[in-house]
């Protein structure tokens, strides 16, 4: 048949199991780091590397009027944008998949989850990629800043 287990206290036993699988949820917080860095990377990659390829095109809207500054500000602004699709693709990810998996607990378990209740950190996070991904675009940023204009309008050969 079925047997019960009594877990009393609850406050002593919860904690003692949160005491054996804490370094669970440290070992998965390192991992969620690590991937916010490789993501803030392949943004300041993929933009550094079109640079070259893009000389011609800075160097074009600076003939054409734009400051430096322009330059520089819109570098930065493909950057965080590059970073905005990204956490939005994120997030979707993450309502599909808990939307799912909270179906699949409360079924099983009758534990019920509400992945899209109001936490701070799901504000603060998206915001604080964006910014790293703007910080991110600062390096092709300067380079762009500093591109030679008369030498980079000439036709490529």
């Amino acid at each position: 048949g079925k047997a019960a287990t009594l877990a009393w206290p609850i406050g002593k036993v919860m904690a003692d199991l949160f005491g054996k699988i804490g370094w669970v949820n440290d070992i998965l917080s390192l991992v969620a780091y690590l991937v916010v860095l490789v993501a803030a990377g392949s943004v300041l990659a993929s933009i550094y590397n079109t640079m070259n390829e893009r000389k011609r095109e800075f160097a074009i809207l600076r003939a054409l009027g734009a400051g430096r500054s322009t330059v520089f500000a819109a570098i930065i602004a493909e950057a965080a944008s590059i970073a905005a699709i990204g956490t939005i693709s994120g997030y979707l990810v993450y309502a599909a998949i808990m939307s799912v998996a909270a179906v699949i607990v409360r079924e099983q378990t009758g534990v019920v989850l509400d992945p899209f209740r109001f936490e701070w950190v799901l504000v603060l996070t998206p915001a604080a990629m964006i910014l790293l991904g703007a910080v991110a675009g600062i390096i092709p940023a300067v380079k762009a800043y500093s591109t030679d204009v008369a030498a980079n309008l000439a036709p490529a050969t």
